[in-house]
């Protein structure tokens, strides 16, 4: 399970990456950047593409489980988004790409638990494979909803947890969010194996606490 990530870039960086990337542009008061410590109902840049091009906003991550609850399911398995009945319809047509720089994982085998930042080896970005949702308050007004995909843990992750987050890599941006994508297509990007590159280090419970949203979340324990 992935429940805290974070894209600690400013948004000259961010935006660079949008334009050469997907050839999108994002307002730049839309959020806040840097962000160290994202959490579920945070919001997210996502992306999404309509047969032509891409289109980026911003969602909040986690979808509704109804009108009645405050609720929300923040990750998807992969193993089963193409049965259940809330993510079924959304793996055909709801596909999005959620933006990031890395994630935070729990080793919670161990008291008390450590913390562990996951990036790319090389890269300073990290993009997900999402599910998305849009629904209309009383006004009709839309609200965009987004959540994570995960599938089994590959051998980076496994000392830490026996889940992962869905990542993809550049080739299978598109691939991924392009409603000309067969399903049966879609499979081989879900394999934990798929991203390649992957690295971590411990970092302190500072990021603990979701008010923290500062540079602290990363900085990495001295041994």
């Amino acid at each position: 399970m992935c429940g805290r990530f974070g894209l600690p870039l400013n948004w000259q960086k961010t935006s660079h990456f949008l334009w050469d990337q997907f050839q999108v542009e994002l307002k730049e008061d839309s959020l806040i950047l840097p962000q160290y410590n994202i959490a579920p109902t945070h919001r997210l840049i996502t992306l999404i593409h309509d047969g032509m091009r891409f289109r980026v906003g911003l969602s909040s991550w986690g979808l509704p489980l109804s009108n009645q609850t405050s609720q929300v399911v923040i990750n998807a398995r992969s193993e089963s988004v193409f049965e259940k009945t809330m993510f079924r319809q959304a793996m055909k047509t709801k596909r999005c790409l959620i933006l990031g720089g890395g994630f935070y994982e729990w080793k919670r085998d161990e008291k008390p638990s450590r913390v562990f930042w996951f990036q790319h080896q090389t890269q300073p970005w990290m993009v997900f494979a999402g599910l998305y949702q849009v629904t209309k308050d009383d006004q009709g007004k839309p609200h965009v909803y987004a959540a994570m995909l995960t599938t089994h843990a590959n051998e980076t992750m496994k000392p830490i947890h026996d889940r992962i987050p869905v990542m993809l890599n550049p080739d299978q941006y598109r691939h991924w969010v392009d409603p000309k994508t067969a399903i049966d297509e879609l499979a081989f990007l879900l394999k934990p194996d798929n991203y390649k590159g992957l690295s971590f280090y411990e970092v302190s419970s500072h990021v603990n606490q979701v008010k923290h949203n500062d540079a602290l979340c990363l900085e990495a324990i001295k041994k």
